[in-house]
C-alpha cells in the first residue's frame, strides 16, 4: 500500500458515514446468493463527515488488487461504471450514521514479494461492521475472483473467507 492508500484509511477513524454509494457496470451479472454478503461488481464509495473513500478492483499488469483512492473520481471504477447511491437499501443502511472506530486490512504476497491488499475491513461503533474484498459469491460461497468485489457484512464469513489456503482472511489484521 502507498502511504497516501494508508493514510485514506486512517483517516476514516473517527467519521460519521453518510452515504455510501457501488459502481456497476451496466452489463453487470448478479453473482450467487449468500446471506450477509453483496456482489458489488468493480467498487464502493464510503461517504464520511469528512471526506470520501473509494476501494475497487486495479489491475496492474499480472497483478489484481483492491486500491484505495481518496477522491472517488480518480478511481478505477469511476471509468467503467455508474455509481448507484445504496445508502437506504437493506444491508446498506445499518451502517449509515454511524462511526468508523477501527480499520482492519489484509494482503496477500505477489511473487516479487511485495504485498497487494485484497481487503479492507470498516467496525462501527454501533457493532456493525463491513469488509470490502476481492471476490464473488457462487454456489453459496465466497470464491476468489479477483476482478469483482463482495461487501461482507457477517463476520463469521469474513474470517472463514480467505484468497489461499492458511492465507489471511478477509477479516485481516487491525491497520494503523
Amino acid at each position: 500500500m502507498s502511504d497516501s492508500e494508508e493514510q485514506a484509511l486512517r483517516d476514516l477513524v473517527g467519521g460519521r458515514i453518510e452515504r455510501i454509494g457501488l459502481w456497476r457496470a451496466d452489463d453487470a451479472l448478479s453473482g450467487g446468493e449468500l446471506a450477509g454478503v453483496v456482489d458489488v461488481d468493480h467498487g464502493i464509495v464510503v461517504s464520511i463527515t469528512a471526506g470520501e473513500l473509494a476501494l475497487a478492483w486495479r489491475i496492474d499488469g499480472y497483478y489484481e488488487y483492491l486500491s484505495v483512492v481518496g477522491d472517488p473520481a480518480a478511481s478505477p471504477a469511476a471509468r467503467v461504471g455508474r455509481l448507484v447511491d445504496v445508502s437506504h437499501s437493506r444491508p446498506w443502511r445499518v451502517l449509515i450514521g454511524a462511526t468508523v472506530t477501527g480499520v482492519g486490512t489484509a494482503t496477500a504476497e505477489a511473487e516479487d514479494g511485495s504485498k497487494l491488499l485484497w481487503s479492507v475491513r470498516l467496525e462501527t461503533d454501533t457493532g456493525h461492521s463491513l469488509t470490502v474484498a476481492l471476490g464473488e459469491t457462487e454456489d453459496g460461497a465466497v470464491e476468489y475472483r479477483p476482478s469483482n468485489l463482495v461487501a461482507v457484512f457477517d463476520r463469521r464469513v469474513a474470517e472463514a473467507y480467505a484468497i489461499e489456503p492458511g492465507g489471511e482472511s478477509a477479516w485481516g489484521t487491525d491497520f494503523g
